[in-house]
């Protein structure tokens, strides 16, 4: 995530019910009025409210393949790889656990 006036790039690893693949989703994070807000990629929705909504309120915290994680540009205690590069690349990118923001 980015600082109290910014957004930031999230991803469940293994989106629960997207797919028999367990395959990823991205969408964005909004830092507005005072918290922040999610929003899909690609539709129009209000707030906290798209199509992926339950299936990401199944998430489940901690979990390296099934939580929600957002992207940092500051340095964070967690690394993992993003869907557009492999583990063969052996880049990996600060990452910022969010999952209780969508379960709770």
């Amino acid at each position: 995530t980015t600082d109290s006036s910014g957004e930031s790039l999230v991803q469940d690893v293994a989106m629960h019910g997207l797919s028999k693949a367990g395959q990823n989703h991205n969408w964005v994070e909004i830092w507005y009025g005072g918290r922040w807000h999610y929003l899909g990629a690609s539709e129009i929705s209000e707030f906290d409210h798209t199509w992926f909504s339950n299936q990401a309120s199944q998430a489940i915290e901690f979990n390296e393949k099934h939580g929600i994680f957002a992207s940092s540009f500051r340095r964070t205690n967690a690394t993992m790889f993003m869907p557009w590069k492999t583990a063969e690349d052996g880049e990996t990118y600060f990452v910022v656990e969010r999952t209780s923001s969508y379960t709770s």
